[in-house]
């Protein structure tokens, strides 16, 4: 298993570069600011059918319109994906739980800075898709994205089990 830190805060897509010295093939991604209650081993399995995968959860609109909403098939193939839309065309949406295959570093490379000056993973998900890549959606149960003391608690319960907590 291999850190990568992140020394300039300039999007998820920039994150993921700064790993491609440590990666050789398909590897495992999972935002460090993530709590999951249980195994991100679906994510990995998908893999097994597809060539990327992202776990997903359901949000309520507003939630969706603060990051990566996906669009699927009826398979659950990722179509489309959008990072924080003002008007979300769904409400499934990414957890930081993503298995990507190599070529996310061309994609990533690609890929040029939103108005916040950032350079958003959800993008080069999208040119892999639109390249043809096959990206599954799979759920591995429930998650805290930790961000305020009140979530460093709530995922502590989670971890420990306790009824609760939400999303």
């Amino acid at each position: 298993m291999t850190y990568v830190h992140q020394r300039e805060r300039l999007g998820l897509g920039h994150a993921v570069l700064q790993a491609e010295p440590h990666v050789d093939g398909a590897f495992l991604l999972v935002n460090g600011d993530n709590v999951f209650a249980g195994s991100v081993e679906p994510a990995v399995e998908a893999v097994g059918e597809a060539d990327a995968a992202l776990a997903v959860e359901e949000v309520s609109s507003e939630v969706a319109a603060t990051t990566g909403v996906i669009e699927t098939d009826e398979r659950g193939r990722v179509t489309g994906i959008v990072e924080k839309p003002a008007e979300p065309s769904s409400t499934l949406v990414t957890t930081g739980c993503y298995v990507l295959p190599e070529d996310v570093f061309h994609a990533c490379a690609l890929l040029r800075p939103s108005a916040e000056g950032e350079y958003q993973l959800s993008e080069a998900v999208g040119l892999l898709v639109r390249a043809g890549y096959e990206v599954a959606t799979v759920r591995v149960g429930e998650r805290v994205n930790v961000n305020t003391s009140e979530d460093t608690e709530r995922a502590s319960e989670l971890v420990r089990g306790e009824k609760g907590t939400g999303s």
